[in-house]
């Protein structure tokens, strides 16, 4: 990166407009001729970050003290780009990626960097050109969060399948009473318990079915919406290639084009689905009207074995429900398979640009240890910037009721990140 010009529009220095050349550039003057002030407003505009940290906020009170309502323009130069910001007193208008592209020291800073972690690291970057790296803790933190949702699902539904076996027993030992009881009954009563049950084992696959057809919408839905976001982007980037190219527009225009088909065919898809809910309800309460005066029947004519047959009811409906969360329980194991192996793809990305970036520290470390002939020692350790995993990590396990702050504080600088997350996720 190359700064060729400094401005300030507004403000206690407005008017102020200094352009620099490529290499060396040096402000000489005396005291009070704003030799600092020139450095806090570019330090400003590109947020720079201040080595001596406790000063850093009386520092940028006098920046937005000078500034006002008024701008620090500058024009800069990144990788043969030619680029423009325009950063107010509150900081608006800064890009990231400035931030850790430039190493500021004021003459008090000098000794502070000493001291200061980030300070160092930066000044090695810079030396070794290591520019930021992309981080997905955002990412990883979603991933770890919903396998542990899914985790927590699966943990429940391996609890409530254990209740099969007791069930089966319990089935059993109703069916042998039953069968008793119906010794003495007649064929009337046989056919409307045989009916009721028809009429229940329906009911049963109608819920069933309202079931998945509810999951079924929730995904179509969730799926509308991000297409409606890629519309609404690729309407942007078709505004902002409009005048640029005659192709890039019309191949955007044509994504568009898929992209507005699709949310069409989403939205008939969600409208059969609701159709189709409509139609099991109307066909739910048919049948329900249709099994309530035969229930009642039943319960009247047979006294006691309407007791045990309703028991064997309530246990069928109990296996049903039971065979439905066996299906969601292999739904919900490949769910956190596939959540897992997405997480883990995304932490060896990220370990092995930080492998890299640590590799690059290492050798000017080396080089400059050699260039100090011994008088002066440069060691960058393996795992020597672990802040954001550390914090990823705390908002990642919060809630997940494990002690993680002593163990990440007590091993978070010697394990890599990826061992540690799955040691504290299982």
């Amino acid at each position: 990166m190359k700064i060729s010009r400094i401005r300030v529009t507004g403000g206690f220095l407005s008017g102020v407009d200094i352009s620099l050349n490529s290499g060396l550039n040096v402000v000489i003057g005396p005291r009070g001729a704003g030799k600092t002030t020139l450095l806090e407003l570019l330090r400003h505009a590109l947020g720079v970050s201040h080595a001596d940290a406790p000063s850093a906020r009386k520092h940028q009170e006098f920046v937005r003290a000078i500034l006002g309502s008024g701008e620090v323009i500058v024009d800069l130069e990144c990788d043969g780009e030619a680029q423009r910001i325009a950063v107010d007193a509150t900081g608006t208008g800064r890009k990231k990626e400035y931030a850790v592209a430039a190493l500021m020291l004021a003459q008090n800073e000098l000794e502070a960097i000493a001291s200061n972690r980030d300070s160092r690291l930066n000044l090695i970057d810079l030396r070794a050109n290591i520019s930021p790296a992309v981080e997905v803790w955002t990412k990883i933190e979603e991933l770890t969060r919903r396998a542990a949702n899914y985790r927590d699902e699966i943990e429940a539904s391996a609890e409530i399948l254990k209740q099969r076996l007791q069930l089966n027993v319990d089935l059993d030992k109703t069916a042998a009473r039953e069968q008793e009881l119906l010794r003495g009954g007649n064929e009337l009563l046989s056919k409307k318990r045989q009916e009721l049950t028809e009429l229940e084992r329906s009911l049963l696959n109608l819920k069933a079915e309202l079931r998945g057809l509810s999951r079924s919408h929730a995904q179509f839905t969730e799926v509308g919406i991000a297409v409606e976001q890629v519309q609404a982007l690729l309407s942007d980037a078709l505004d902002t290639h409009s005048s640029r190219s005659s192709t890039i527009p019309v191949r955007t225009q044509r994504v568009l084009n898929i992209a507005t088909e699709l949310s069409l065919e989403i939205a008939e898809i969600r409208a059969q689905i609701a159709a189709r809910r409509n139609d099991i309800d109307a066909r739910t309460l048919s049948l329900r009207e249709f099994a309530e005066p035969i229930r009642a029947e039943l319960e009247t004519a047979e006294s006691g074995l309407g007791a045990v047959t309703a028991e064997m009811r309530n246990i069928r409906s109990q296996l049903a429900m039971m065979d439905e969360q066996e299906k969601q329980l292999l739904v919900l194991q490949n769910q956190y398979k596939e959540t897992i192996r997405s997480r883990d793809e995304l932490m060896s990305r990220l370990e092995s640009g930080h492998e890299y970036i640590f590799q690059k520290r290492a050798a000017v470390a080396a080089a400059v240890n050699d260039q100090l002939d011994g008088h002066v020692v440069v060691t960058v350790d393996h795992l020597a910037d672990h802040r954001s995993f550390s914090s990823m990590l705390e908002r990642a396990l919060q809630g997940s009721n494990t002690q993680y702050r002593s163990a990440i504080e007590s091993i978070v600088s010697s394990v890599l990140p990826g061992q540690l997350l799955k040691f504290l996720s299982t």
